[in-house]
C-alpha cells in the first residue's frame, strides 16, 4: 500500500507541475485554460482510480484506467522535463542577462518539446516490445577430483512483471524465446508477478510457464513484487506452473553446479528476514564441492563475494527502464545492468524482459539471456568469456554489454 500511495504523489506533482506551465500558456480564466485544467484533472484521475479500483469499479473498468494511467506517465514524465528546462533558462535569465522568454516563444517551445516527448514515448514503447536473446559464455572453476563436466545451458529471464501490462503476445513471445533457446534449466530471478495474482491468472502466466520443456526444472527465486502480491499466494501460484521456488535454499543443478536461491532483501518488511549465505553453502565447497551460482532478485554484491561464489545473476534494476532514473538506480545500487566482478565472483544484472508500469523503456532493452556455463580445473575464478556470437534479435551492444573481463586475483 505504501508503494502505491508513493507512485500516486509522483503522479499528482507531475500533473500539478506540468499543467501549471500549460495553463500559463493561456490567459487567466479563459476558456482554453479552464478546459485544460478539467482535463488534466480527469486523466490525473485514471491511476488512482486504476490502482484501487478492483474495490468499487468492474475488473475491466479497473484494468482500462490503469493501463490509462501508465501509458500517460512516461508522457507527463518527459513533459516534465520540458517544463523544467524552461524554469531553468528562467532562473538563468534573472542571473543572467539573457532575454526574456516571451508567450509565443514559450508556446513554440512546448509545441516542439511536446512532439519530441511523443517520439521518444513511441521510441520507448517500439523498444519495450523489441526482446533480444542475450548470449553469453562463463567459464567456472572446478575443484572436483573428476574432469569438468560437459556445460550447462541456463536461460535466465528478471522482471517479467507478468500481469497488467506483460501479458498476451508479449508474455508468449518471452516465452517461446525462451523455449527457443533450448535451456537445461530456467533460473526466474524475481519480479515474475507484477503484484497482482489475479491479474497474473488472467494474463495465464501458469500456463506459459508450463510450455517450458527445461530438462533439469524450472527454479525461481521471490522479488519484492511477489511480497506485494501475497507471498503465500505467489509462491503457490508458480508451482502451478512447474516453478520451484528457492528460498534460502541450495540445490544441485545436475550435478554441475550449486544452484542457491535467496529471499529478497526487501522481504523483512513483510517479516521475512533471509539467512545469512555463508550458512546456505557447503564449508567444504573448494575441496571438490560444486561452484555455487547464487540467485538475488535485487543486486547486492558484498555477501557473495565474500562467500566465494562463482556467479550470481539479479536483476530489480530495469536499469532504470525510463531516463534519467537509471542515473537514480546506478546512484542507489552502484552498478544497474551488465558484468561486475569482485574478488572472485562474477555478477550479471540483467535489466529484464518485461515492464513495471509504463510499457515503455527508454534506457534498455528487454533480454532473454543465454548463459552456457563451462567448467574448467585451470581456474580458480569465474571467467567470462568473449562471445562466440549474439542472438537474432539484436546485438549486445549498448546497455550492459559484457566487457572483457579478466581474472581477478585472490584476495590476500
Amino acid at each position: 500500500m505504501g508503494f502505491r500511495i508513493m507512485v500516486v504523489m509522483f503522479h499528482t506533482w507531475g500533473f500539478l507541475y506540468v499543467f501549471w506551465h500549460l495553463g500559463a500558456l493561456f490567459p487567466a480564466g479563459s476558456r482554453s485554460r479552464k478546459l485544460l485544467h478539467a482535463g488534466g484533472a480527469l486523466l490525473w484521475s485514471a491511476l488512482p482510480l486504476g490502482l484501487s479500483g478492483e474495490r468499487f469499479l468492474s475488473p475491466s473498468v479497473a484494468l482500462f484506467l490503469l493501463d490509462l494511467g501508465f501509458y500517460i506517465m512516461p508522457v507527463l514524465l518527459h513533459a516534465a522535463m520540458v517544463a523544467l528546462l524552461i524554469d531553468l533558462y528562467h532562473v538563468l535569465s534573472w542571473m543572467f542577462p539573457l532575454p526574456k522568454m516571451a508567450l509565443l516563444q514559450r508556446r513554440r517551445l512546448w509545441a516542439w518539446g511536446g512532439l519530441l516527448v511523443a517520439l521518444v514515448v513511441t521510441g520507448g514503447y517500439l523498444n519495450a516490445r523489441w526482446l533480444r536473446q542475450h548470449d553469453m559464455t562463463v567459464t567456472l572453476p572446478w575443484f572436483a577430483p573428476s574432469p569438468p563436466p560437459a556445460p550447462l545451458r541456463l536461460a535466465v529471464v528478471t522482471d517479467l512483471h507478468a500481469g497488467a501490462m506483460v501479458h498476451g503476445g508479449h508474455l508468449r513471445r518471452i516465452v517461446d524465446l525462451i523455449v527457443a533457446t533450448s535451456p537445461d534449466a530456467v533460473l526466474l530471478v524475481g519480479d515474475i508477478l507484477d503484484g497482482h495474482i489475479g491479474q497474473a491468472r488472467k494474463a495465464e502466466l501458469a500456463e506459459e510457464l508450463r510450455r517450458i520443456p527445461a530438462p533439469l526444472g524450472v527454479f525461481a527465486v521471490l522479488g519484492n513484487h511477489e511480497f506485494y502480491a501475497g507471498i503465500d499466494n505467489a509462491r503457490a501460484y508458480l508451482r502451478e506452473g512447474h516453478v520451484r521456488v528457492l528460498e534460502d535454499e541450495a540445490v544441485a543443478l545436475g550435478n554441475r553446479l550449486l544452484l542457491v536461491g535467496r529471499i529478497d532483501l526487501q522481504g523483512r518488511i513483510f517479516g521475512h528476514r533471509r539467512r545469512p549465505l555463508a550458512k546456505l553453502l557447503p564449508s567444504s565447497r573448494d575441496e571438490g564441492g560444486l561452484p555455487a551460482v547464487v540467485l538475488d532478485h535485487a543486486p547486492h554484491f558484498d555477501e557473495a563475494a565474500t562467500a566465494g561464489v562463482a556467479l550470481q545473476f539479479s536483476g530489480h534494476t530495469h536499469h532504470g527502464q525510463l531516463f534519467p532514473f537509471n542515473l537514480l538506480v546506478r546512484r542507489l545500487f552502484g552498478f544497474s545492468s551488465g558484468w561486475h566482478h569482485q574478488r572472485k565472483t562474477l555478477f550479471y544484472v540483467s535489466p529484464g524482459s518485461g515492464t513495471w508500469g509504463p510499457p515503455v523503456r527508454t534506457t534498455a532493452r528487454p533480454e532473454v539471456v543465454l548463459c552456457t556455463v563451462r567448467f574448467s580445473s585451470a581456474t580458480d575464478v569465474a571467467v567470462l568469456e568473449p562471445e562466440a556470437r549474439t542472438g537474432s534479435a539484436g546485438s549486445s551492444g549498448a546497455w550492459g554489454a559484457p566487457p572483457a573481463v579478466s581474472p581477478a586475483p585472490s584476495p590476500e
